[in-house]
């Protein structure tokens, strides 16, 4: 619970810092895909840690209220490892608040952005030391991002985002880096 407080006070920071009479996106609809690279560092208790790379995939949608503020909603994919009888594979849905700032007229140029919000992670993991462990958990996250809106309807991005989840005992720190392409209507 107290996560998800910290969650949604950042959200609220981050809303306040960006200027509502900024011009961006207009209100109405988006989706994005975003393609990148998770950094897992993974504590299994009395077995050890560790340390992996491994491919992301993002698909979000969501709905800008005004030109600098939205709700989105996201599924993500970020990690799917397997070696022998050995494997591990986290993935997700997310709901939280975007806040954008676009420094170019009619909603064109660069802009930075902040997110947060409530992540639901699953979580599953094999292995002949400890059997199966197949769990979900509701953590928060955080990203940054920037990047260039070539016109008020298309914009690419790069953006980095922590996530983190606890697992019947095996924790995960997960920073995802990834490249960004939005489409708004």
């Amino acid at each position: 619970m107290k996560q998800l407080r910290i969650a949604a006070m950042t959200a609220v920071i981050v809303g306040g810092m960006v200027s509502n009479n900024a011009v961006a996106a207009e209100p109405g609809a988006f989706v994005g895909v975003e393609f990148g690279r998770s950094h897992f560092d993974v504590d299994v208790g009395r077995l050890g840690e560790g340390s992996d790379t491994d491919q992301a995939i993002l698909v979000r949608g969501g709905y800008y209220f005004t030109p600098n503020i939205a709700v989105e909603a996201f599924h993500a994919q970020l990690y799917d490892w397997s070696d022998g009888d050995a494997s591990l594979d986290v993935d997700g849905f997310g709901v939280g608040l975007v806040g954008r700032k676009n420094f170019g007229a009619d909603g064109n140029g660069y802009y930075l952005l902040g997110r947060a919000g409530a992540f639901q992670a699953h979580g599953s993991a094999e292995g002949p030391s400890f059997g199966g462990i197949d769990d979900e958990t509701t953590v928060p996250y955080f990203g940054l991002g920037g990047g260039y809106d070539f016109n008020r309807q298309v914009g690419i991005g790069l953006n980095a985002t922590y996530f983190r989840g606890d697992f019947q005992g095996v924790d995960i720190d997960t920073t995802t880096f990834t490249a960004a392409v939005e489409y708004r209507f």
